[in-house]
């Protein structure tokens, strides 16, 4: 696992903890005011930080619609009927009541109900399907995280003959989110770590645009090129002129990956004559 893997698995571990830790010591603060009723600052500071933390309005995933359900209960219980006066009379009593009964609720709460801006409860943070490990670093839903490993492997059963060795050992793809992402395009590999970054959202989307030039399979296998020249020997320096095809082959170190990805694809379009070459030169 990569060092910001961890990190990011600590981090939300400890958010979890840390959200069910406050959310149950600031309900006990009020407790600690029965039979009277507790501050209306106090309350009406309550009620702010569920809001601020928790969803208490639109779409959830289905195993979080009775806490969200609940979660509102209870937060319109908190609501005083003045500044002055705190609680409605009963009101205190039935917050209390109820909140025992939703205290069953409350890891579903941490888990579908927290809101934008704050780490996610994941439910799968990390994956292995054969020799690959797929890390969720985005805090995609478990199916959506199996959706968008189902593409990668896609994408990888498309490696034609000898190319399928740029995955020898297994590799690690991060699916992370824009701060986290190492490159500018959808997909990048990096040789520290030997990993395969891939730009995904917090929804599980992931760019798609099928394997044709600069598609996600297209990106992704030149990507894969360059894994596949650190790791294999690689008997032409196809960086000279004579191996350049796409404009994007001029850039220093991409000649290599560029063919790898054409010549897999059957794109031709760019100097067909030297894609063909290729394999040969390949000694396949």
């Amino acid at each position: 696992m990569s060092c910001d893997a961890l990190v990011y698995r600590v981090a939300t571990r400890f958010l979890k903890a840390n959200l069910q830790h406050e959310l149950t010591h600031r309900f006990d603060s009020l407790l600690q005011h029965a039979p009277d009723n507790p501050p209306p600052e106090e309350v009406a500071e309550f009620r702010k930080w569920i809001a601020d933390n928790f969803r208490l309005s639109g779409r959830v995933p289905k195993e979080g619609k009775m806490a969200q359900s609940e979660l509102n209960r209870f937060w319109r219980a908190l609501e005083p009927a003045s500044k002055r006066f705190g609680l409605e009379a009963g009101a205190f009593h039935f917050m209390t009541s109820l909140w025992g009964q939703i205290q069953r609720e409350v890891p579903a709460m941490i888990q579908y109900l927290t809101t934008e801006g704050t780490l996610k409860a994941v439910p799968v943070f990390e994956k292995k399907v054969g020799g690959n490990t797929y890390v969720n670093m985005v805090g995609a839903s478990e199916e959506r995280f199996n959706e968008m490993i189902s593409a990668i492997e896609g994408v990888f059963s498309t490696l034609k003959g000898w190319r399928a060795a740029a995955l020898s050992g297994g590799i690690t793809v991060n699916f992370a989110g824009p701060k986290d992402f190492r490159g500018t395009a959808s997909g990048h590999y990096s040789r520290d770590g030997d990993v395969l970054w891939i730009r995904a959202t917090p929804g599980g989307r992931i760019e798609k645009g099928g394997s044709g030039y600069g598609g996600l399979a297209y990106v992704i296998t030149h990507e894969l090129g360059h894994r596949y020249e650190a790791k294999h020997h690689v008997p032409v320096d196809f960086d000279k002129t004579q191996w350049l095809t796409s404009p994007y082959s001029r850039k220093d170190g991409e000649g290599f990956a560029e063919l790898f990805a054409l010549s897999n694809f059957g794109i031709t379009h760019y100097k067909p004559e030297v894609v063909e070459k290729f394999d040969a030169a390949m000694g396949h």
